[in-house]
């Protein structure tokens, strides 16, 4: 009876409840198009969607995916600023930084230390005298 159920069930289910929606770049759209065009020029015995098509690729892909692939992806989405949020979130975690980032944030820190200009030396307070001895020389200036 259980079995009986299940089929009917399968049998009843919309063909949208085996659908997921994915957005994909106007490029992707437009090189999937041509995909889907050539597949069906000349094929007199069904026709291809975009959607058939799509799931075909992903399929695909997914059985034949190797390392070299995945590390081909990683190497298209490899993202710095996600890399230092990572690396701040596990330092602040375990408390340690690795030797080899202390030893670049330090050679940073220390070259832009060097480089900086030193501070100014502070101004002399001006004695009524030599204030005086200005007023006069610019008196004689003019």
């Amino acid at each position: 009876m259980k079995e009986e159920n299940t089929e009917t069930t399968e049998q009843n289910k919309k063909p949208e409840d085996n659908l997921a929606k994915i957005a994909i770049t106007k490029e992707a759209d437009r090189a999937l198009i041509d995909v889907v065009s050539r597949v069906n020029e000349s094929f007199d015995a069904g026709k291809a969607t975009k959607l058939e098509v799509t799931s075909q690729i992903i399929l695909n892909f997914a059985k034949a995916c190797v390392e070299a692939d995945i590390h081909a992806m990683r190497t298209l989405f490899f993202d710095p600023v996600t890399v230092l949020d990572s690396m701040t979130k596990k330092a602040k975690e375990t408390g340690t930084v690795p030797d080899h980032i202390r030893q670049y944030l330090y050679e940073q820190f220390m070259a832009t230390s060097a480089n900086q200009r030193p501070a100014k030396k502070s101004k002399k307070v001006l004695k009524g005298e030599a204030l005086f001895e200005s007023i006069e020389k610019e008196g004689d200036v003019a």
